[in-house]
């Protein structure tokens, strides 16, 4: 996978209150995208998080606020057990660790709802990545009873 190429930066003439118009026009586009969507700078911060990944995941709206840390995530999600039994601490260095990386990464998991999400994250140009989640639980099931 190349890394994603960033939009055009803004104009320099270009007001506080503009920028901010564009990005809540950025942020109600993610919004209707049926998948998950996050997007972390270099430092591991929240650039922009969609409803859909909050709503997929149960996180709290808060953790969407820009400038959130990866580790906030990764520990919400240890402290629920999303990644089963064993030392929160531990889980949440570990996926940071991987995090700064910035490197290409597709894997599947099952909740512990039951639900199976693919994750794909791509590497930005300028550092960070975006990460899309999507829910495929229904399309395993499928493949499961076909194979039944």
């Amino acid at each position: 996978m190349q890394p994603v190429r960033a939009a055009a930066a803004a104009a320099p003439e270009e007001s506080d209150e503009e920028r901010n118009r564009r990005f809540t026009l950025l942020l109600d586009g993610l919004d209707l995208i049926n998948q998950g969507v996050s997007v972390f700078d270099s430092r591991l911060k929240v650039v922009a998080a969609n409803q859909r990944l909050l709503a997929m995941f149960g996180f709290p709206k808060e953790l969407a606020r820009p400038g959130t840390d990866f580790a906030e995530f990764m520990r919400y999600n240890a402290e629920r057990g999303e990644y089963g039994p064993g030392d929160a601490n531990a889980q949440v260095e570990e996926r940071v660790r991987l995090a700064l990386q910035f490197k290409p990464h597709h894997f599947e998991r099952t909740r512990p709802d039951g639900t199976i999400v693919t994750v794909t994250g791509v590497p930005i140009s300028h550092g960070g990545w975006v990460t899309i989640y999507t829910d495929v639980t229904q399309l395993r099931n499928h493949e499961r009873e076909l194979e039944e």
